[in-house]
């Protein structure tokens, strides 16, 4: 009986296992970042948003022009991000009174990573974007 050479076995088990393990770490990766980009995306849509607001005229105006902003920069982004539901609270019952606290928030939904069309649709992650905008104190009243 002859024992066999063993050389050449590590390259075969090596282009075997790296691409099973590196391609699920790569999807991984793009996926995490796909979200942090979502996640500022979201944040900065509600910062926009909630600046937009307190600088309209009336109340109608802010809220159409809060909700455009929002779209807008969700959109200009470089995540996929789904289509905003943009949620405006204010402090007071006039929400354009001079020193009114006016926080807006922003919740949609970013596409991870990469998948074929055979795989069906990429999942999907959600991400909620916070900001505060303060009615300037020396505004008149509308």
């Amino acid at each position: 009986m002859t024992l066999r050479d063993d050389s050449g076995n590590a390259i075969v088990e090596v282009a075997l296992l790296v691409p099973a393990l590196i391609v699920p770490l790569v999807w991984l990766a793009v996926s995490i970042a796909l979200a942090v980009s979502g996640q500022s995306a979201a944040t900065l849509a509600a910062r926009e948003a909630a600046r937009a607001y307190v600088r309209a005229a009336d109340v109608a105006t802010a809220t159409r022009a809060a909700r455009s902003v929002a779209v807008a920069v969700t959109r200009a982004g470089t995540a996929p991000l789904g289509s905003p539901a943009v949620h405006i609270k204010c402090s007071s019952t006039n929400c354009l009174a001079p020193n009114t606290r006016i926080d807006v928030t922003v919740n949609t939904t970013v596409a991870l990573g990469f998948l074929p069309k055979p795989f069906g649709a990429a999942p999907t992650w959600s991400v909620t974007g916070k900001a505060s905008a303060l009615v300037d104190p020396y505004r008149e009243q509308p």
